[in-house]
C-alpha cells in the first residue's frame, strides 16, 4: 500500500491536497516547518520538516512511496537524495507554466526548471504539474480592496486564465493515486481568459462593492508594487502583463481531462474568498 507524503502540507494546495487524499482513503503524512501550530486534520500523521534542511527529511521519508512537493530549489539535491535512500516511487510537483519559456534569466523559470532536472536526473517517476496563473495571485491586491475599495496596478486589459487552488489540488490527487502520470507534465488553466479588469470586476460582485481599477503606468507601478511584494517579482509581473496586454491567454482542458469535472471559474473563487477581502 502507498504512504503519500505532502510537504508544506499547510499551503494553500496541500491542505486542500490533505483533505483529497484523506477522503479516498489513502495513508497519508503532512509535513510542515511547525506542525504543532498548522491544525492537521486529526487522520493524518504529521512531522516536522524542512526541505531546504535535508537532515530533516530523513524521518519525513521514511516508509513513503509518493511525495508531493513544491519547487523550492534551495536543499532540492540533498531532498531527492533523501528521497532515492528512503525508496520513494513517485514524485509529484507543483511546478509553473513559466518553464515551457526556457527563459532561464527569468528567475521563476530558472527556480522551477532547476528542482524538475534534479527530480528527473534523481531517476525517480514524476509528474510535473505546470499551472499558469493561480487565481490567488489576486490576493495581491486584497489590502488594496479591504482599504480603498480600489486596485492600482499597470495593464487593466491584460489576460490570464488563473485556475483555482482547488483545481490544481483534484489533479494532484489523481497524479498521486492512478496509474499513468509517471513522467507527466499536464499544462493547467483555468476555464475562461480574464482581463484583470474584469477579475477585479468579479472580485467586486462577490463581496457586494463597486472597486475601481486606477491604472499604473509601467514606470509608476514597481514604486507601488514592492510595498506587497519582492522588486524582482514586481519586475518579472509587469513584463508578463506587458506581452499579455489585449492578448488572450492560452487556455487548457486537462483539468478536466484528468479529474472528470470542468475547471473552476474565477467567480468561484472569489466567492470562495469573498471573506479575504472584507478582513
Amino acid at each position: 500500500m502507498n504512504k503519500i507524503l505532502v510537504i508544506g502540507a499547510s499551503g494553500r494546495v496541500g491542505r486542500l491536497l490533505l483533505g483529497n487524499l484523506i477522503a479516498t482513503g489513502e495513508s497519508v503524512r503532512a509535513s510542515s516547518r511547525n506542525p504543532e501550530t498548522a491544525n492537521f486534520p486529526a487522520e493524518v500523521e504529521s512531522v516536522a520538516a524542512d526541505i531546504t534542511k535535508p537532515v530533516t527529511m530523513t524521518a519525513a521519508l521514511n516508509g513513503i512511496t509518493k511525495v508531493f512537493l513544491y519547487a523550492n530549489p534551495e536543499g532540492i539535491q540533498g531532498f531527492v537524495k533523501e528521497a532515492k535512500e528512503a525508496g520513494v516511487k513517485h514524485i509529484v510537483l507543483l511546478s509553473s507554466s513559466a518553464v515551457l519559456s526556457g527563459n532561464e534569466d527569468n528567475f521563476v523559470v530558472r527556480r522551477h526548471l532547476t528542482v524538475e532536472r534534479a527530480i528527473i536526473q534523481s531517476g525517480i517517476a514524476y509528474t510535473f504539474l505546470r499551472p499558469g496563473a493561480f487565481a490567488t495571485n489576486a490576493l495581491l491586491w486584497r489590502y488594496q480592496i479591504i482599504n480603498e475599495d480600489k486596485v492600482s496596478f499597470p495593464f487593466p486589459l491584460a489576460q490570464s486564465a488563473p485556475i483555482h487552488e482547488s483545481d490544481i489540488a483534484a489533479v494532484a490527487v489523481k497524479a498521486l493515486t492512478c496509474p499513468g502520470f509517471e513522467g507527466a507534465t499536464p499544462f493547467l488553466t483555468g476555464p475562461e481568459s480574464l482581463t484583470q479588469l474584469r477579475q477585479v470586476e468579479l472580485i467586486g460582485a462577490a463581496i457586494g462593492k463597486i472597486i475601481r481599477f486606477k491604472e499604473l503606468t509601467p514606470e509608476k507601478a514597481p514604486e507601488i508594487m514592492s510595498k506587497y511584494m519582492p522588486l524582482p517579482f514586481v519586475q518579472i509581473l509587469i513584463k508578463a502583463f506587458q506581452s499579455n496586454n489585449g492578448t488572450k491567454a492560452a487556455l487548457s482542458e486537462n483539468v478536466e481531462k484528468i479529474t472528470g469535472r470542468p475547471a473552476m471559474k474565477f467567480a468561484e473563487w472569489a466567492k470562495d474568498h469573498k471573506n479575504d477581502f472584507i478582513n
